[in-house]
């Protein structure tokens, strides 16, 4: 069963922000990364990363640096930065307790009508 993409709309910051505590990346990786570590469950486009990417480097809580790949081609890396790690942990915390209601919520009418 695919996710709505409307459930993921609200979790992208934590999603990047978790890949990137992994481990510093460009996108086309993060991209790669994340459609494995979910099983092709999580997919973001292109569209949807980049500007993800900027906004959370406006705000600190990512960095960039322009790194020599493979040849002579750049690749502009992303990592999480100290910000984005309290960021990462005010967020899983929420979704944590999100994800906890839910389970009660949907538990107990689950039992209320067996």
């Amino acid at each position: 069963m695919s996710i709505n993409k409307e459930l993921i709309k609200g979790c992208t910051k934590t999603i990047v922000l978790q890949l990137l505590a992994d481990k510093s990346a460009h996108g086309y990786e993060l991209l790669t990364v994340l459609k494995e570590k979910t099983a092709g469950q999580l997919e973001f486009t292109e569209g949807t990363l980049y500007p993800l990417l900027h906004q959370l480097e406006q705000e600190n809580f990512v960095k960039s640096s322009w790194v020599k790949g493979q040849g002579e081609r750049k690749r502009k890396v992303y990592e999480i930065t100290s910000d984005g790690r309290k960021l990462l942990q005010i967020k899983s915390k929420e979704l944590f307790a999100f994800i906890d209601t839910m389970k009660n919520l949907i538990a107990s009418r689950n039992s209320l009508f067996s």
